[in-house]
C-alpha cells in the first residue's frame, strides 16, 4: 500500500492504542480494497479499548466529538 497521510495517520493511531494494550485491526473495505488492488479510499480501525479509554488517549480539547455519520 502506497504511503499516504491517511495511512500514516491510521497506523499512529493503531501504534498509540497496541501501546496501552489494546487489540488493532483495519477493518472494512480499506482491507478489502487492498486485497483487490485498488485504491484505499478510507481506513476504518476496530479495537478492543473502550469509548473511555480512547477518550483518555485522544482527547480533543476536553470535550468529545461524535463520530460522523
Amino acid at each position: 500500500m502506497e504511503r499516504t497521510p491517511m495511512r500514516a495517520a491510521a497506523e499512529a493511531v493503531a501504534r498509540s492504542l497496541a501501546r496501552a494494550g489494546h487489540l488493532v485491526y483495519f477493518a472494512g473495505g480499506c482491507v478489502r480494497d487492498r486485497l483487490m488492488g485498488y485504491p484505499v479510499k478510507d481506513i476504518d480501525i476496530a479495537t478492543s479499548a473502550r469509548p473511555d479509554e480512547v477518550l483518555r488517549l485522544f482527547p480533543v480539547h476536553g470535550r468529545w466529538v461524535p463520530p460522523s455519520a
